[in-house]
């Protein structure tokens, strides 16, 4: 604590406190050192004011100073819900309808599988380690200009934009929980729905960490969920606190094989 012996002592104290703070703030560098010309190529003084990524502001400036600047943005930034309302109704006044192309039907009858593969990267795609994640590669579209940005849920963030074609919020620390009553009428499951296909997903693990078994079925509108647990990978008295062996994605898949296998066409 301090102690002042007058009101003078206080008030000049209080000065040279904001003074340095204004400086401090003033001098911050208000150009990026990254050279190329984007949007996204933020200036150290940006991320002190507009503070766009959260973990960037705390590695420049520190824990005290990000609680600062978020206290700040809270108290002082209002959302403009309906210029915002106004500029999607643009946007969306502006499209053209899709026009037929040399890829359309292309596909007309086929299945869909998607893979989403955690921590996935092309360091593991090798002829002779993984020679069928190879030649899926080598014969098929190999679609290079992919990228997920760097949010606090990387595996959630990139399922949910993913299956919904859709950017999360950067603020949103879990995309599964804070979206799951949103209506999202243009998701994977759905348009395949709209061509009478039946939709599933599987996943090899429980809702320990993200609540997928209530936003597969309910929010993304697959018509049936498989964790482990419902396919056998796991025991139903399984707690995330004990020891075991992970659970294979072959198991994974021959699990999800022996369902769709089932499954009668439309």
């Amino acid at each position: 604590f301090l102690f002042f012996q007058s009101i003078s002592d206080f008030i000049i104290s209080a000065s040279l406190t904001i003074s340095v703070f204004a400086l401090a703030v003033i001098t911050i560098p208000k150009s990026s050192s990254i050279t190329i010309d984007s949007p996204y190529a933020y200036s150290t003084y940006d991320l002190y004011v507009e503070n766009p990524i959260a973990y960037q502001t705390i590695n420049k400036f520190g824990v005290l100073t990000y609680l600062q600047r978020d206290i700040v943005t809270t108290l002082t930034h209002k959302e403009d819900y309906e210029t915002m309302k106004t500029s999607i109704d643009d946007y969306l006044d502006t499209l053209v309808e899709h026009e037929d192309n040399a890829y359309t039907g292309l596909f007309e009858g086929k299945n869909m599988i998607l893979i989403m593969a955690e921590s996935f990267d092309t360091y593991a795609i090798d002829p002779i380690l993984t020679p069928n994640l190879y030649q899926l590669q080598q014969n098929s579209w190999n679609f290079t200009n992919y990228y997920s940005p760097l949010y606090f849920r990387n595996t959630a963030d990139t399922e949910f934009m993913s299956q919904t074609s859709l950017y999360a919020h950067k603020s949103v620390n879990l995309t599964m929980d804070t979206f799951k009553e949103n209506t999202l009428p243009n998701t994977f499951p759905r348009l395949f729905g709209e061509k009478d296909y039946g939709s599933y997903s599987f996943h090899n693990y429980t809702d320990y960490f993200y609540p997928r078994s209530e936003f597969h079925p309910t929010t993304l509108g697959y018509d049936e969920y498989y964790d482990a647990i419902a396919l056998g990978l796991l025991d139903e008295d399984y707690s995330p606190f004990g020891t075991h062996e992970w659970q294979s994605d072959v198991d994974l898949v021959n699990g999800a094989m022996d369902i769709l296998s089932e499954k009668e066409e439309p």
